[in-house]
């Protein structure tokens, strides 16, 4: 082998020395969800029901055991869902349903929105419609597929790898969520200066930073941006819907300087 050659070989070896090992990893493959629905009463067809729930939950091909964690996870909220079905739950929902009404309903479903070598990011919504009122809701989970957290959910914290040590750990006021809200309102206040956003009137900083949760109210989007929301009807009118505010990791760490 002449020299260059052996140069090339060397020089090929060193970058491959350097790749991470979660670059060779791969995204979790989808597979079939798991899911069910409830109509009453029982037997009716949707269209006729006076209540009817429908939900569904992610399942992936798992690749690692740490990945299975992610399938068990969802297998046990939809475990969980057998509390809301119970005849007297259902019940209370059925004495609020007014004759000739639309159906009463609650439908869950879910979506990913980040599926990476480091980290799946799911969302599930919560269309509810309850006598000529619809709301909906959105809650985020993200899973690390690798490093010392891999097959749990993690906070923005870990994400960021800003965390803090301490027993009396306070979310709000952690240094990732106090970049986050920093940046937030400043959205919020361009927003209300130019009235994109019907916000409740007096909205101060307070009220914002009380309606999320950054260490937990966030997911990951195609773009590798980390989305935070609020709810429908907190900070601003229902018909705004959910808000999302979604930032780089830089912006994030930028906002430290400002």
């Amino acid at each position: 082998m002449s020299f260059i050659k052996k140069l090339r070989w060397l020089w090929a070896l060193m970058i491959c020395m350097f790749i991470p090992a979660a670059a060779f990893a791969q995204s979790l493959e989808i597979a079939d969800s798991i899911g069910g629905m409830q109509v009453y009463p029982q037997g009716a067809q949707q269209e006729q029901a006076v209540y009817w729930f429908r939900y569904e939950y992610p399942q992936f091909v798992a690749q690692t055991s740490m990945d299975q964690t992610i399938n068990a996870y969802y297998q046990a909220m939809r475990d969980d869902l057998s509390a809301f079905l119970m005849p007297q739950s259902v019940e209370e929902q059925l004495t609020l349903h007014e004759p000739g009404e639309p159906s009463y309903y609650i439908d869950l479903s879910y979506q990913v929105t980040a599926n990476t070598a480091s980290y799946l990011s799911v969302t599930l919504t919560s269309q509810q419609f309850l006598g000529y009122s619809q709301s909906d809701r959105i809650e985020a989970n993200v899973f690390a597929r690798d490093g010392v957290y891999a097959g749990q959910l993690v906070s923005l914290s870990q994400v960021m790898g800003l965390e803090q040590e301490g027993d009396e750990f306070d979310a709000r006021a952690s240094y990732a969520s106090q970049l986050v809200y920093k940046l937030v309102w400043k959205i919020m206040e361009e927003q209300q200066a130019s009235q994109q956003k019907d916000f409740f009137e007096g909205l101060t900083r307070a009220d914002a930073e009380a309606a999320f949760h950054p260490e937990t109210d966030f997911y990951i989007d195609i773009d590798d941006n980390l989305v935070f929301f609020i709810q429908a009807g907190i900070v601003s009118s229902e018909v705004e819907g959910i808000l999302a505010y979604p930032f780089s990791r830089a912006e994030l760490l930028t906002a430290v300087k400002e």
